[in-house]
């Protein structure tokens, strides 16, 4: 079985030699061939900040392998004069950690570059974030217990630890986006 992992992206473009931040899925052939692209649904998680959620299959760039997907997409960006697509992005999971990085879809050379520029480990954050969640986690999955004190069950225990992490990597991706300048990168490596 694979690994889904869910992550938060914002997507940014190059146009006419300049990096573009308004929302290039209020372009409906763009909205659609990004839909058909991704792994499962992508949807905004803030429309005012124009970041999105969705869900993917062991990482993120493998949305971006050779299919005829990705073929749809590079040909309406290319349509539209676009030269790059940027996934700025934060992925998560409990086996593949926490990654931030970038994808770069170069439309003209039909290539994806990908650069990640922080890993963490989830199970530290985790124990971090909630230390007593991750105890009641450990006592319920080792079946020690059925119920914690405050009659919680194991998935509501997960749960809870699943909406900390995902708060905790909102925030930390948030502050990724402030803190890259695609202008300054160079993907050619």
């Amino acid at each position: 079985m694979s690994e889904i992992i869910d992550f938060y992206t914002r997507i940014k473009y190059k146009k006419d030699n300049m990096i573009k931040e308004d929302d290039i899925l209020d372009d409906l052939d763009i909205y659609d061939a990004i839909l058909e692209l991704e792994y499962d649904t992508i949807v905004y998680y803030d429309e005012k900040l124009l970041t999105l959620q969705g869900r993917a299959n062991w990482s993120y760039a493998r949305t971006f392998s050779p299919s005829q997907e990705r073929n749809e997409l590079q040909e309406v960006a290319k349509d539209k004069g676009i030269d790059n697509l940027y996934y700025i992005f934060c992925s998560y999971s409990l086996s593949m950690g926490i990654v931030y990085g970038i994808i770069n879809f170069d439309i003209n050379n039909n290539a994806i570059y990908e650069k990640i520029f922080k890993k963490e480990n989830y199970e530290e954050v985790l124990e971090k974030l909630a230390p007593g969640l991750v105890k009641k986690f450990q006592v319920l999955n080792e079946e020690e217990e059925e119920y914690t004190d405050d009659g919680k069950d194991l998935d509501d225990i997960v749960e809870e630890m699943d909406d900390k992490i995902s708060k905790y990597c909102y925030q930390e991706f948030i502050k990724f986006i402030n803190e890259t300048k695609l202008e300054e990168l160079d993907f050619n490596c």
